[in-house]
C-alpha cells in the first residue's frame, strides 16, 4: 500500500489514508467510494458499509457444475469482524432533542 507497516500501530497511517480518501471524496462530490473488501472493521469505522458479492462460475463439463457450488463454499473464507457504526442513527439524534 505504499506505508512502514511498524509506523501504523503509533501513527495510525491507514486509518488517515481512508480518511483522506473520504475527503477527497467528499470534495469532489463523489456519492459513493468503492473501498476493497480487506481489513473491513477499520473502514466501517469510516461509515464503510459492507455489500454482498456475488459469483457465478460455471464449468463445461455438466458433472464438475453439480460441485462448483459445494467447492465456492468450501474455499469461501470466513470473515469473523465486528461492523463499527460512526454515525448516530436517526433514533439517537431525537433522542438527544428530547432530553
Amino acid at each position: 500500500m505504499g506505508y512502514d507497516k511498524q509506523h501504523n500501530h503509533d501513527l495510525q497511517l491507514y486509518l488517515n489514508i481512508l480518511l483522506d480518501i473520504v475527503r477527497i471524496g467528499i470534495a469532489s462530490g463523489c456519492r459513493r467510494i468503492i473501498f476493497a473488501r480487506t481489513a473491513l472493521e477499520i473502514k466501517s469505522s469510516v461509515g464503510a458499509v459492507p455489500e454482498n458479492l456475488y459469483c457465478y462460475l460455471r464449468h463445461q463439463n455438466p458433472l464438475v457444475n453439480k460441485f462448483t457450488g459445494t467447492l465456492l463454499d468450501y474455499l469461501k473464507p470466513v470473515e469473523e469482524w465486528l461492523p463499527r457504526h460512526p454515525f448516530k442513527s436517526q433514533v439517537e439524534l431525537e433522542e438527544e432533542q428530547v432530553v
